[in-house]
C-alpha cells in the first residue's frame, strides 16, 4: 500500500461489508458537488438520511457541530447565569447612586442610571440620555458621547450574532457592550481629545462609581458577575472597580499612580478599542493614551492583541503601494496595513496560506510580527488560547481541507465572543415515512486531530459547565477506534451507524436554528471607516463513494464601519451576490 494511504471499509450493518478503495493524502479532497443553496450541515445530514447517502464526516463537520454546541451552551449560560446577575447588578449600582443623591446630579450618577435604564429597555425622551440613546441605536461609528463628553465608536454596539433577534439578549448586548466600550480615560491626550480637566472629571466619576459598585448588595453582585465573566471569557486588561477595593488614597493620587504603573499592573491595553488620532500622539505611546477604567471591562484576547500589533502604525508604510495585499489601506493619504485578517492569524502560527509575502510588504513588518506573535502566544506559548493551541497542534500535520476547517471554527469562536472581546481597531406534508437505509459513511480525519479536538471540547466544557457535554465526550471517545477500523478495513455496522447518526446523537447540545451563515467583524480601520468581516457561508458539498458532507466556505471582506453585518444581512448578501468576491483565497487552492 502506498505511503499516506488510508484503506477504508464501511458497512451499513454488521452483517454486510463493502470495501471502498483507499484515499491518499496526495489525492486531495473528495469530489465537490454542485452547491446546494440553503443547505447547512444539518440539512445535509437530513438529505443523506432521506436518500440513503452515507454521511461524509469531515473535520469541518466536527468543528461546525462543536461550534453549534458552544453557541447553545453560551446562550443557556447567559440566560440562566449571566443576564439575571447583570440586570440585578446594574439596578443595584443605580440604586446605590440614587441613595447617594447621585442620579443625574453627578456624571457618575447619570452614567449608572443610564446603563440601568438601557438594560431594562427604558425609552429616553429628552436630554443627554436621549441623544446618547440615538447614537447607540444608529450605531454608525465614532461620535462624541453626550453623557461622557468623550469619543466612542458606537458602531460596535449594534447587536449581532445570536443577540440580534431575541429582545432580552438584544438589551443585554447593548447595555453590557456600552458599559464595556465607554472608556473613562486616565490620561489627558491630544490623540483622544481628553484634556487634563476632562481626565480628572472622568476619573472622579470612575472613583465614585467604584465606591457604589463595591459596597453592600451591589458589591456582592459585582464580585459574582466579574468572577463569572473571567471564568467563562478570560481576563481583562482595563482598570475596573475591583482595582479600587481597599484603596483609600485620594482619587488624583490613584490616577497619577495608575498612569505610570499600568504596565506593571497588567492594565496597559494591548487591544486599542479607544477612538484616537494617531497623528496627534506626538511621540506618546498609543497604549498609554488608551489606559482607562471601564464599568464592565471587555476581555483581552491574544488574537485581537496580535491583530492590533500587525496593523498601522506598528507595521509602517507599504513598501509597494501598488501591491494587492488584503491588508492594504489608506490612512492619512499614506498606503499602510489598515486591516488584519485570517492570513495574518495563520502566518503567526507558521502556516503560509499563499498570501504571506503580500501581507508582509510593510516597512516595520518583522518587528511588528514578532510582537504580534508574543501577543498571540505569550512566552513559550504559555498564553495561547485553547483554540490557538488546538490550531497549532492540528496544523502541524496538514491535510486537504484542514486549514478551512480550522478557519471555520475560528469564525465560530469570534462569533460567540463578539460581545465580550475587545476588538482591535485602526455585518412537505407531515406523515409517517419509511426509514431509508443509509449508505456507508466516512470519517475524514486522523488521530492527531481528534486528540487536539478532544482537548478543545474539554476546554469548552470547562468554560460553560452544564448538561450536554458528556454527549460530546462520549462521541469523541469513540472516534479513534473508528479511524483505526477504517484503516484496517473493518468498520462495524455500529460504528457506521454512529457516524451516520452524528447529528442525532449530538442534537441536544445545540439549537438547530443556529445552523446558518454567520459573520463577525474582527478589526476596525477607523481611518477608512471600514471593518474586516469574516464569515462562514453555506458549506461546500463534498462526496466520495456515495458519502456526502460539507466543508466550511470561508469569507473575508471589508465592510463600512457604520454597517457591521448581522447574520441575517450576511445571508441576504450571499443570496444576492454569492461568494465570488469574498471567498477567502485558500479555498480556491484546496
Amino acid at each position: 500500500m502506498m505511503a499516506g494511504a488510508i484503506p477504508l471499509l464501511w458497512a451499513s450493518n454488521p452483517a454486510s461489508a463493502q470495501k471502498i478503495g483507499p484515499i491518499c493524502a496526495s489525492d486531495g479532497l473528495p469530489t465537490e458537488n454542485a452547491p446546494e443553496a440553503g443547505a447547512g450541515f444539518l440539512e445535509l445530514c437530513a438529505r443523506n438520511r432521506a436518500d440513503g447517502s452515507g454521511h461524509l464526516v469531515t473535520e469541518s463537520t466536527l468543528l461546525h457541530f462543536l461550534g453549534l454546541s458552544v453557541t447553545k451552551a453560551q446562550r443557556d449560560f447567559e440566560r440562566a447565569e449571566l443576564i439575571p446577575v447583570f440586570n440585578q447588578w446594574i439596578s443595584a449600582v443605580a440604586a446605590a447612586a440614587k441613595a447617594g443623591a447621585g442620579t443625574k446630579a453627578t456624571l457618575a450618577g447619570r452614567f449608572a442610571a443610564f446603563v440601568a435604564n438601557l438594560g431594562s429597555g427604558e425609552t429616553f425622551r429628552d436630554g443627554p440620555e436621549a441623544a446618547e440613546f440615538r447614537l447607540i441605536t444608529m450605531a454608525e461609528g465614532p461620535a462624541q458621547s453626550p453623557i461622557l463628553g468623550i469619543m466612542i465608536d458606537y458602531s460596535g454596539l449594534r447587536p449581532r450574532g445570536h443577540y440580534a433577534t431575541d429582545p432580552d439578549l438584544r438589551r443585554f448586548f447593548v447595555a453590557s457592550r456600552y458599559a464595556a466600550t465607554a472608556p473613562f480615560l486616565v490620561r489627558a491626550s491630544g490623540a483622544t481629545l481628553v484634556s487634563e480637566q476632562g481626565a480628572q472629571n472622568l476619573f472622579a466619576a470612575a472613583h465614585q462609581l467604584s465606591q457604589w459598585m463595591n459596597a453592600g448588595a451591589a458589591g456582592d453582585l459585582t464580585r459574582r458577575l466579574f468572577a463569572r465573566l473571567e471564568t467563562a471569557f478570560g481576563r481583562t486588561e482595563d482598570f475596573s472597580a475591583l482595582d479600587l477595593v481597599g484603596d483609600a488614597r485620594a482619587p488624583e493620587a490613584i490616577r497619577a499612580d495608575w498612569a505610570t504603573s499600568a504596565g506593571r499592573r497588567q492594565r496597559l491595553p494591548g487591544v486599542l478599542d479607544v477612538v484616537m488620532d494617531v497623528k496627534a500622539l506626538g511621540g506618546e505611546d498609543a497604549r498609554s493614551a488608551a489606559i482607562s477604567w471601564r464599568y464592565l471591562p471587555g476581555r483581552r484576547q491574544g488574537e485581537s492583541a496580535a491583530f492590533q500589533a500587525l496593523t498601522f502604525p506598528n507595521t509602517g508604510a507599504a513598501l509597494d503601494p501598488a501591491a494587492q495585499a488584503f491588508g492594504l489601506g489608506t490612512i492619512g493619504g499614506q498606503k499602510v496595513k489598515a486591516y488584519a485578517g485570517l492570513d495574518d492569524y495563520f502566518a503567526l502560527l507558521g502556516v503560509d496560506t499563499g498570501r504571506k509575502s503580500r501581507e508582509a510588504g510593510f516597512a516595520d513588518w518583522n518587528t511588528a510580527f514578532e510582537r504580534a506573535k508574543l501577543e498571540l502566544l505569550g512566552e513559550a506559548g504559555r498564553d495561547a488560547s485553547a483554540f490557538t493551541r488546538f490550531a497549532q497542534a492540528v496544523l502541524k500535520l496538514p491535510r486537504p481541507g484542514r486549514l478551512e476547517a480550522v478557519a471555520g471554527h475560528f469564525v465560530h469562536e469570534r462569533h460567540a465572543r463578539a460581545l465580550y472581546d475587545k476588538q482591535s481597531a485602526t455585518s412537505t406534508p407531515k406523515g409517517l415515512r419509511l426509514k431509508v437505509e443509509q449508505g456507508p459513511p466516512l470519517l475524514l480525519t486522523d488521530p492527531a486531530f481528534i486528540e487536539a479536538f478532544a482537548d478543545l471540547a474539554r476546554a469548552r466544557a470547562a468554560q460553560f459547565p452544564g448538561a450536554g457535554w458528556e454527549l460530546w465526550m462520549r462521541f469523541i471517545a469513540g472516534l479513534p477506534a473508528i479511524i483505526n477500523a477504517q484503516s484496517a478495513g473493518c468498520l462495524s455496522g455500529a460504528a457506521a451507524d454512529r457516524l451516520n447518526g452524528i447529528d442525532r446523537e449530538l442534537e441536544a447540545t445545540w439549537d438547530a436554528t443556529d445552523d446558518h451563515p454567520i459573520v463577525v467583524d474582527i478589526h476596525t480601520a477607523g481611518g477608512e471607516k471600514k471593518v474586516v468581516e469574516i464569515g462562514i457561508g453555506w458549506p461546500r458539498i463534498l462526496s466520495h463513494a456515495g458519502a456526502r458532507g460539507g466543508m466550511f466556505r470561508i469569507c473575508q471582506f471589508k465592510q463600512p464601519q457604520a454597517n457591521r453585518l448581522t447574520d441575517a444581512e450576511f445571508a441576504e448578501m450571499l443570496a444576492r451576490n454569492g461568494t465570488a468576491n469574498m471567498v477567502w483565497p485558500p479555498l480556491e487552492k484546496s
